[in-house]
């Protein structure tokens, strides 16, 4: 059936299929259609939010706020005026909370009511456990938002961090999940962006878990649509929407810190919007600009926490396997090296310790460890993580697509994989293809990281624990454990076949290898191009009969230069390499 909201009346209207993409307005709480969040929270306040449908150009909302979901023992209470110039959106910072107090509250207007929302305050002073859920990169067309109602139906939660692309601008055609007829896609205006935000609070799961949990959220560059000063109709619409504690002075500030005790200070950085505002040197600029660095540098140094876990929109951990990724990522940590070096010296100038940042955007799963330089062995041993300053955690896109949705086929994310391992020995788990969330249980002693992973192309209640790490009090880096990451699945069948690395490695002319067999076997080996995901014709279906022992050479001079991978193939036999062809 179709579906026809109306939001903002005859203003905005969206029409989808509600039944096939799980995307329909809260009819039950009219007109308040759009749910209830809240976020921010300290020890005593947080910003609670709603959305009023209406024609009136101005309406005043009240609210109420209570220790139980009956509303029998009311706390705070008031009134907001909203207007169309906020777009009927509602943001009140209640204050005079108690500390580490769950809380209850809801809106009205013309004698209804919204929905019941429910959050938490922060602790003031001594505490042992927190548990934080940890998203970003959830695009309503790429899945489904099952990761959402997962984190919504823990119980124990304290809030859930958002480290950016919340919505999206755009739309990416190999991820074409959920499509509604009409696309909110492309903004140009303060109006379209805040025409996003209203279509993405059309998805149940969204809005329940923003009414379950208390939000500390993050812009990045699907949410907005520039650097600084250049985004503020983008910025407009997320301060608009976003249960966020506004800057005062500038609301295109949003780098802050908030506290929990004793146990945690969590500092949100802005790596979208203030890059390049500064310079570090005559060849590279400032990541976060100098005002920001500065309050980062104030705000560490001063924490009393025993953990401090940063915010950041990108990885800021080292990811390099040459050229098969394409070298560094420049709009990453990887892309500002003196920035990141910066922040290293300043937490290990000042003996820092107990340091995780917690990073969105790359979509895929990541743990590693954040030394000065990863691939020098002098000042870091891989094996037991020493030299370590401190660790980076980076769970999955919610829904996003990473390397399986770009079309690139398992074999060849396995061997990217592998690769990475290889030359990443800071990495202690990587994995590339799927979605979730992570969760930190933080402890006084350790924080355990954990990966969970979710199905995006149906609505699923499945929930799969992907990989738990532990981060120890003192350490600074993750904790080994005996067994190999689980996220190689290595083609290997047969442990007595030897297979030498490909060489020349960069290649020119001719790639070569070496291989011993079991027993012996007709070798079948395939050429495919990275780029493309495609054989080549020429080199698909290479047999070499009854091998043995064999030293192997293969002509590859009418290969233009780029990334391919060789694909080596006999009885019970499976391995898959990637080399490099440059210098034609």
């Amino acid at each position: 059936m179709k579906l026809f909201l109306a939001i903002m009346l005859s203003l905005t209207v969206f029409e989808v299929n509600a039944d096939a993409l799980n995307l329909y307005a809260d009819s039950a709480h009219a007109p308040f259609y759009l749910g209830v969040a809240s976020g921010d929270p300290t020890s005593t306040g947080v910003i609670i939010w709603t959305h009023l449908t209406t024609s009136l150009p101005e309406a005043t909302v009240g609210y109420e706020v209570a220790t139980d979901s009956l509303f029998n023992f009311l706390v705070s209470s008031g009134s907001f005026a909203t207007n169309d110039s906020l777009d009927h959106t509602v943001k009140i910072d209640v204050s005079g909370l108690n500390s580490n107090t769950s809380y209850y509250y809801r809106f009205l207007f013309d004698n209804r009511f919204s929905a019941i929302g429910k959050t938490k305050t922060a602790p003031e002073s001594s505490i042992n456990n927190l548990i934080f859920a940890v998203v970003s990169c959830s695009s309503i067309y790429s899945g489904y938002f099952n990761a959402y109602r997962q984190i919504a139906n823990l119980t124990n939660l304290d809030g859930v961090i958002h480290l950016g692309d919340y919505i999206y601008d755009d739309m990416v055609t190999n991820e074409e999940v959920r499509v509604p007829d009409s696309l909110p896609v492309n903004p140009q205006n303060l109006a379209d962006w805040r025409r996003i935000h209203k279509f993405w609070l059309l998805d149940p799961d969204l809005r329940l878990v923003r009414q379950s949990h208390p939000f500390i959220q993050l812009w990045d560059n699907h949410d907005t649509d520039g650097l600084y000063f250049d985004c503020e109709e983008s910025a407009e619409a997320f301060m608009n929407y976003i249960p966020v504690r506004q800057n005062p002075n500038n609301f295109q500030k949003i780098y802050r810190k908030l506290s929990y005790g004793n146990l945690v200070d969590i500092l949100i950085l802005d790596v979208a919007l203030w890059r390049g505002i500064d310079s570090l040197t005559a060849s590279e600029d400032s990541y976060l600009g100098n005002e920001q660095f500065n309050w980062f540098s104030n705000e560490i140094k001063n924490s009393t926490a025993k953990w401090k876990i940063i915010g950041s929109q990108k990885m800021v951990n080292n990811w390099s396997i040459g050229a098969a990724f394409g070298g560094a990522n420049q709009n990453a940590w990887d892309g500002f090296p003196a920035e990141r070096s910066r922040v290293l010296n300043l937490i290990d100038s000042n003996t820092i310790e107990n340091v995780m940042f917690i990073s969105g955007d790359s979509h895929v799963s990541m743990a590693a460890d954040l030394p000065y330089t990863p691939y020098t062995t002098a000042t870091y041993n891989q094996t037991t993580g020493e030299g370590s300053l401190c660790v980076e955690f980076a769970p999955p896109s919610v829904s996003r697509g990473n390397f399986d949705e770009k079309g690139i086929p398992e074999v060849l994310v396995n061997t990217l994989l592998q690769t990475s391992y290889q030359e990443n020995k800071h990495h202690v788990y990587a994995e590339l293809i799927q979605h979730g969330y992570g969760l930190l249980r933080i402890n006084q002693d350790s924080v355990r990281a954990q990966f969970w992973y979710c199905d995006i192309e149906q609505i699923s209640a499945s929930n799969t624990l992907g990989k738990e790490l532990i981060l120890m009090n003192g350490e600074n880096h993750w904790k080994r454990n005996s067994t190999a990451p689980n996220a190689i699945r290595e083609g290997e069948k047969n442990g007595s076949t030897l297979l030498s690395k490909l060489y020349p490695n960069p290649a020119n002319d001719e790639i070569q290898f070496d291989i011993k067999l079991e027993k012996p076997s007709d070798l079948h080996l395939s050429i495919d191009q990275v780029a493309t995901s495609k054989k080549i014709s020429h080199y698909s279906s290479i047999i070499i009969p009854k091998v043995s022992d064999k030293h192997i050479i293969i002509p590859v001079q009418e290969l233009p230069n780029g990334l391919y991978m060789l694909t080596v193939e006999c009885e019970n036999f499976y391995k898959a390499q990637l080399f490099i062809i440059h210098g034609h």
